[in-house]
């Protein structure tokens, strides 16, 4: 029998619970998801692992994906395979919260299946996000007087697959994330009080910071994509947008 690997698809997600270069312009490569311990010890957890390349420089980055007991590598490095209950990846995982990013940020969500290759060559703006609140886990702890955060993708400048020379602007657009009454209301209480701090505005990339911390664990991933899109925030009475700034109309 064919092994069946997880869906890369965000749509196909569950409900659930490198050095800090933020903020800037790269390109990915190197995508695969390898088996690590980044206490340096030997209790082993899948983790997606890529290079980006920003200024000159190269940083190594890795998403969390879940336990080993749930999760093993397959082909080579470039899929999951679900051995225990889990059979989608966990919205609220980094590597959830990472693939969200990149559906919302314009990335065509029938090109992500199983194979994680296909995010190689891809150019991108990143940003960083808190990381959710997770009690009773056993990860690496942030560095004294440092949040634990999650790189994500705000916008992607050339896909993958474009061998046009020179960056540009992904042809798919982001779409406005379906959502419930109660969800579009917790984002925009939170918002609001961001506001109601800073009435002079208040970054996109700082709308988001302060929704993935504040909303509620389960909504976490589908709040962080609302609070990302421009056409959501664009089409709301509460407040104007403009050029990546939220402020009081």
């Amino acid at each position: 029998m064919a092994e069946e690997f997880v869906s890369l698809n965000p749509e196909t997600f569950t409900e659930g619970g490198g050095g800090l270069i933020n903020d800037v312009d790269g390109e990915f490569s190197g995508f695969v998801f390898d088996m690590r311990d980044l206490k340096g010890g030997s209790n082993l957890n899948p983790y997606l692992c890529a290079s980006f390349t920003a200024e000159g420089e190269s940083y190594d980055m890795y998403w969390s994906c879940g336990g080993s007991a749930n999760w093993e590598v397959g082909a080579g490095g470039k899929s999951l395979k679900a051995k225990g209950t889990q059979k989608g990846i966990n919205k609220g995982s980094n590597l959830g919260i990472f693939l969200a990013s990149l559906y919302n940020a314009g990335f065509p969500k029938d090109k992500l299946g199983n194979d994680i290759s296909i995010l190689d060559g891809m150019q991108a703006h990143i940003i960083r996000v808190p990381e959710p609140e997770r009690k009773g886990l056993n990860r690496p702890a942030a560095e004294p007087g440092r949040e634990k955060t999650i790189i994500t993708v705000s916008k992607i400048n050339k896909l993958p697959w474009d061998k046009s020379k020179g960056a540009k602007p992904a042809g798919a657009k982001p779409k406005a994330p379906a959502a419930s009454e109660a969800l579009e209301s917790e984002v925009v209480g939170i918002i609001l009080t961001a506001l109601a701090d800073n009435p002079e505005g208040i970054a996109k990339k700082d709308i988001i910071k302060s929704v993935v911390a504040q909303a509620e664990s389960a909504n976490r991933g589908a709040a962080m994509q609302m609070a990302n899109n421009d056409s959501w925030l664009k089409g709301r009475s509460e407040w104007a947008y403009d050029n990546g700034v939220v402020k009081m109309p």
